[in-house]
């Protein structure tokens, strides 16, 4: 006779904590799934997959480029805003005679920043750049009358400081504008008609001012 015994069926009780054992296996394998999930959402840069994302999105389609327009001899563009409004706090005035010397030396600077950008004035342009941003950004050698229109210049702050040069006197702005048939010369992280606010910071020393920092607004 053969000592080899046959497997005796399971009762009731076994079944159901064999099935009990299945589930708590199956719940523990999930919760370390989802912890491993957890763990490596850690280490993703969400803000550099948005920066990615807006590099796909700002893909614009420009216009051809004309050194030679006159954008002040084109109609449409002369029917569009092209006057300043200049925020500060809770007031807002829309500067139509183009005296800008009652807002301060910094507006002013800004303003003639902003003419010199219409104008196709690259030399104009990069002289209101301090020397030491000059080197850190990459500033266009030249670029075509652009058609600003519907120009906002919005003071954000004003703070006074001393440091080993000296004191200093430092004014952020606003500024956003759309551009007519943009041909990308001068912006091209941006399409036409559309707008992408900057920040520039000015500083005042020893009676003098330049653009210090420029920061342009990322897509939300």
């Amino acid at each position: 006779m053969s000592d080899n015994k046959m497997s005796e069926p399971l009762t009731d009780l076994q079944k159901k904590q064999k099935k009990k054992k299945i589930v708590i296996i199956v719940i523990a394998a999930m919760l370390v799934f989802m912890f491993a999930a957890l763990t490596l959402l850690n280490y993703v840069d969400f803000d550099r997959l948005l920066i990615h994302r807006d590099d796909r999105r700002s893909t614009f389609v420009f216009y051809p480029p004309n050194y030679e327009e006159n954008i002040f001899e084109n109609a449409e563009y002369l029917e569009k805003n092209r006057y300043i409004k200049y925020t500060d706090g809770p007031v807002s005035v829309l500067i139509i005679d183009n005296d800008f010397t009652e807002y301060g030396r910094a507006f002013e600077l800004i303003a003639q920043y902003i003419n010199a950008i219409i104008h196709g004035d690259a030399e104009t342009y990069a002289s209101f750049f301090s020397e030491n941003l000059k080197k850190t950004i990459e500033l266009p050698e030249k670029f075509t009358m652009q058609k600003l229109y519907d120009i906002e210049i919005e003071k954000l702050s004003v703070t006074e400081g001393e440091d080993e040069r000296g004191e200093y006197r430092r004014h952020i702005y606003r500024i956003s504008y759309m551009i007519m048939r943009n041909d990308g010369t001068f912006r091209s992280d941006l399409g036409s008609d559309a707008i992408r606010p900057q920040e520039l910071t000015v500083t005042e020393r020893d009676g003098k001012l330049a653009i210090t920092g420029i920061a342009t607004y990322s897509y939300s």
